[in-house]
């Protein structure tokens, strides 16, 4: 079972986005999150930092560069080992929905979603709104991310990220 101490979110789609985060906020996880998606959190009044006080970086060229740094994806792809050699904390979950098609492409998102993907036994991706309250769920009731679950969602997450990059 994946048990979920800290979380990245990236969204662009931010339709349930504020009922996910409290529940984060609820149970203690400690949520990142980008630009807009922060400020809506925060708003909310839900706990949540911005990624630029992890990276100590600003969002730059009107927020095309966010989440593209090595303090992030360190973050992502360090095993438990990797992380306490490093002093850091893993992101457990990473919560990322992409712009659409017919936008430009998103770069951050994509790299966020296969380095969440590579690090698949230790990492829950979710790209999809509708998945957001089953997570919720599975949270309140357990305490974590089921094994199972886990495979399955993460699997969704592969199938839309290989669809965009083809």
């Amino acid at each position: 079972m994946l048990k979920i101490r800290q979380a990245l979110i990236s969204s662009y789609e931010k339709e349930g986005i504020i009922e996910l985060a409290k529940t984060l906020d609820e149970l203690g996880i400690e949520i990142f999150a980008t630009g807009g998606t922060a400020d809506k959190l925060k708003k909310a009044g839900i706990k949540v930092r911005w990624t630029s006080e992890l990276t100590g970086f600003p969002e730059i060229l009107g927020g095309k560069v966010k989440t593209l740094h090595p303090d992030i994806f360190a973050k992502i792809l360090a095993t438990e080992e990797e992380a306490e050699k490093l002093g850091i904390e893993r992101f457990q979950l990473l919560v990322v929905n992409l712009y659409p098609p017919d936008k430009e492409p998103d770069i951050g998102g994509v790299s966020l979603i296969r380095a969440g993907i590579k690090a698949q036994d230790r990492t829950l991706v979710l790209v999809s709104p509708e998945d957001y309250n089953l997570l919720r769920l599975i949270l309140k009731n357990t305490g974590g991310v089921p094994d199972d679950i886990l495979r399955e969602l993460n699997k969704k997450s592969r199938s839309i990220c290989y669809k965009i990059s083809t």
